[in-house]
């Protein structure tokens, strides 16, 4: 397949945006299984390009730093496969947990708006609902974001790629 390594890297931070509107509009579950599939995508992506040897992608930057390009090798594969599987089964097996602070980073600004104005809000849970949806939204985003980040740290092919990607990370 043609740009293999382009679209594992970068197919997750172009639809990272999706997963946050997916998170904010109908909640946490459309947005991990949205996350999931595209990780799922990229991570078969990643083992055909390992299956089929080493995979080099150049493509023409600026004269100063040289090209832009991902190479996954026998040294890189390993590690890309381990990113993106462990990746893919923790945007599932993570959504309870991060739930479980949300709703406590909720209670925990409710009791502090509580004990400043004295009073409590009728609509709570709209507005737990609410700050649950924005906050998983956020995560999965970011979530894909970082998942990109390490998988362009592995294949990176010189010393500005890998800087960027790890600042990214």
């Amino acid at each position: 397949m043609e740009y293999a390594l382009l679209q594992a890297v970068f197919l997750p931070l172009l639809l990272s945006p999706v997963a946050y509107i997916l998170g904010r509009k109908l909640g946490p579950a459309p947005a991990m299984w949205f996350t999931f599939g595209i990780l799922l995508y990229t991570t078969i992506l990643i083992i055909n390009a390992a299956l089929s040897g080493t995979v080099e992608e150049h493509y023409p930057w600026t004269e100063q730093f040289g090209e832009f390009g991902f190479m996954l090798d026998g040294l890189a594969s390993p590690f890309a496969i381990m990113i993106y599987v462990l990746s893919t089964i923790l945007a599932i097996y993570s959504k309870p947990y991060m739930l479980h602070k949300f709703h406590q980073q909720f209670e925990e600004e409710q009791k502090m708006t509580v004990s400043e104005n004295g009073q409590t809000s009728i609509a709570e849970s709209t507005a737990l609902s609410n700050y649950v949806n924005a906050k998983s939204g956020l995560y999965f985003a970011l979530y894909l974001v970082f998942a990109m980040g390490m998988l362009g740290t592995v294949l990176s092919t010189n010393l500005i790629e890998f800087y960027i990607f790890f600042e990214v990370m």
